[in-house]
């Protein structure tokens, strides 16, 4: 799963603005550590470290 959120991510053209909008529409767990969003949020955040020349 995390290959998969971190291929989807490289695919985006507008990553921050993209994970924005999927989050908005991901309110599943308000944050809680087991969420999705928060899962998407984290794989986000460490795929963003590994290619810190990605526009932001």
């Amino acid at each position: 799963l995390q290959e998969r959120a971190r291929e989807g991510f490289a695919g985006l053209t507008e990553p921050l603005s993209d994970l924005l909008d999927l989050l908005a529409v991901c309110n599943d767990g308000k944050g809680k550590v087991n969420s999705l969003g928060y899962f998407i949020a984290s794989e986000f955040q460490e795929w963003k470290k590994e290619r810190p020349l990605v526009q932001q």
